[in-house]
């Protein structure tokens, strides 16, 4: 990431993040539970109307068309609805019904996290290919939430011969609003982040905002913020602390800052993985080479809100 025009941090005359409407994107392979759970913890924090996208895909759903076709599940997040007894896993199992029942998983988990927080919220199933189906409806949507540990490598990527960040690069070029890569495998108990929330903040035209939306989860989960700063100059990354500071003065948070002079995200990627951030805010676009960091956060469970 490279310092735009409006190479300053955020003042008061920045607007407040507007989140309003939300698209929680679900598969087979999505782990429904906590993904719902944080989805409405979010829609609850921005008061916004939750939209949540089942997407089937149809590959599967061919091969669900084939009588005598089934499946060996090999581990038990992969296709076993949740609470499935483990020996109820192994020998084959009848995709059709699969199928039906993660759609109900994810149905059943949606509904009770919304209603528990007062939220808005719809459910659509959708037949199709993910990254088209969510560029689809992010037109009309300000934040996706999608979980990118086995929904984006394994049924996009894998199937069309791309590397598994592949599809998260293809996502954040198609969706023209900001977008939260969940890192499935926790608790909801933990809050949005289970950990400090980092910020990566370089001058651009979107770092601002960027700040802004780290803030406003940090408040609301834990209450810690750190703030890296990507410039090769200490000067100015001693004049953005100070403005940053100031302006975040009325939150309460705790913030911390971290100079950053090479930049860059192998940079960005050794210096979250120091500070163990499990919630990393990083201001669009996505870099060029950002696939091998994207990789690298999902492997030790960092989460990526990709802010516009």
């Amino acid at each position: 990431m490279t310092p735009a025009a409006s190479d300053r941090p955020p003042t008061e005359g920045d607007p407040v993040p507007s989140f309003r409407r939300l698209l929680f994107v679900l598969d087979a392979l999505s782990e429904s539970m906590p993904g719902a759970e944080i989805a409405a913890l979010l829609a609850r924090r921005f008061a916004a109307d939750l939209a949540a996208l089942y997407v089937e895909s149809e590959d599967l759903a061919r091969l669900a068309g084939h009588p005598g076709v089934g499946f060996v599940a090999t581990r038990p997040s992969a296709f076993a609805p949740q609470g499935t007894p483990p020996s109820s896993e192994s020998g084959l199992a009848g995709i059709a019904e699969t199928l039906r029942a993660k759609r109900e998983e994810g149905r059943r988990a949606v509904e009770p996290a919304s209603h528990a927080r007062s939220v808005r919220a719809s459910f659509e199933i959708h037949r199709g290919r993910m990254v088209a189906a969510v560029a689809e409806r992010a037109v009309a949507t300000d934040l996706v939430v999608v979980g990118w540990s086995e929904s984006l490598t394994v049924f996009d990527a894998a199937r069309r011969d791309q590397p598994p960040a592949s599809a998260i690069e293809d996502l954040a070029a198609r969706v023209p609003g900001s977008i939260l890569f969940l890192c499935e495998g926790r608790s909801p108990r933990d809050g949005i982040d289970a950990g400090p929330v980092t910020v990566f903040f370089d001058g651009g035209a979107a770092a601002g905002r960027a700040v802004e939306t780290a803030a406003a989860i940090a408040e609301s989960d834990g209450g810690a913020l750190t703030v890296v700063l990507a410039t090769p100059r200490p000067a100015e990354a001693a004049r953005w602390q100070e403005e940053i500071a100031r302006h975040l003065a009325a939150t309460g948070l705790r913030i911390a800052f971290l100079h950053l002079p090479e930049g860059g995200m192998d940079a960005l990627g050794a210096a979250l993985a120091a500070l163990g951030t499990r919630l990393a805010v990083i201001p669009a676009p996505l870099p060029s080479d950002a696939g091998p960091i994207t990789r690298r956060l999902g492997r030790r469970g960092c989460s990526l809100l990709l802010v516009r």
